[in-house]
């Protein structure tokens, strides 16, 4: 009898082992009961319709009025940097803020792809206190929300300049969302970074043809798009770590015309090279369709399907 009981308690707890480990994959990382957020509807036209239209394709929160306590929580602790909401009376500022996001990041990707790495939550401010560490003066950014500044009068002040900048530092945080997401890091990319590289300031006068200037061709010969800001690093190194040279890359290869990638793998051999190993893990692994991307990106030039292939 005793042995009966002993094998079936055995047999027991081999059934529980077994639906435990293939339970695992089905278990959400982090709870989202307490990010949900009500949306009015809004009537047609209005600016509470097109931020329930971005929730509705992306489910993305575009909030910019809101109590203090949803910008506060997080899954385990708590933000606790100053900002100031935005001011009664600003709502066309934020329709042209939601636009913006919609133009220029959003429109960018498929709507798929948007809606399983956009973060949870984007706040619209008036003025916000970055990380110290932070590059980006008018954002504060984590693991689940954008906190953008400057919706009300300072926004009528924006040139392109400042536009492009903004466009450029929502796009690298977005895809260095990518990286940290990922389950299965491009291993083959990273190795392909020249070892032991520490690239400073560049000789005068490097490109022989005169294209590009000295930072950017001493960087595209050693296969890096782009250099680290000294002002946010650790070291003297312009040389990007391993994130933001794949979220670089990304940026890179879906933001230029057929004729600027043509040109830069026709020139740059390490930079062909470490292309060619990210592409089959961006199209496979990350389920980013370059190609599709890129065309929707630069639609006056775009890349055929069988680009790559044919370098």
């Amino acid at each position: 009898m005793k042995y009966k009981y002993l094998l079936f308690w055995l047999f027991t707890a081999i059934v529980l082992t077994f639906v435990v480990s293939c339970s695992e994959d089905d278990i959400v990382p982090k709870d989202l009961s307490n990010l949900q957020y009500e949306l009015p509807r809004g009537e047609p036209g209005s600016l509470e319709e097109m931020i329930y239209g971005v929730y509705e394709r992306y489910g993305t929160y575009i909030l910019y009025d809101f109590d203090e306590s949803v910008i506060r929580t997080r899954w385990t602790l708590k933000w606790s940097g100053w900002y100031a909401p935005v001011k009664p009376g600003n709502e066309e500022r934020v329709k042209k803020m939601v636009t913006f996001l919609q133009e220029n990041l959003f429109n960018g990707y498929t709507d798929d792809f948007v809606r399983r790495n956009l973060v949870y939550y984007i706040f619209l401010v008036d003025s916000v206190q970055p990380p110290l560490s932070s590059k980006y003066p008018d954002m504060a950014v984590d693991d689940h929300r954008f906190i953008i500044a400057n919706i009300g009068v300072q926004l009528d002040d924006y040139n392109d300049a400042r536009w492009t900048s903004l466009r450029t530092d929502l796009i690298s945080n977005f895809t260095l969302g990518f990286y940290e997401a990922a389950s299965i890091k491009p291993t083959q990319f990273i190795a392909s970074r020249t070892p032991g590289m520490s690239l400073g300031i560049p000789s005068k006068n490097m490109d022989p043809l005169g294209e590009y200037d000295d930072y950017t061709y001493m960087f595209y010969l050693e296969g890096f798009v782009k250099w680290k800001n000294l002002a946010h690093g650790n070291s003297n190194s312009l040389t990007p770590d391993e994130a933001q040279d794949f979220a670089d890359y990304i940026t890179f290869l879906t933001n230029n015309t057929k004729t600027e990638l043509t040109n830069v793998f026709n020139r740059f051999e390490r930079m062909k090279e470490r292309a060619l190993i990210l592409v089959p893990y961006l199209n496979n692994i990350l389920e980013l369709n370059v190609v599709a991307t890129q065309n929707k990106n630069c639609p006056e030039d775009p890349i055929p399907e069988n680009f790559f292939s044919q370098f």
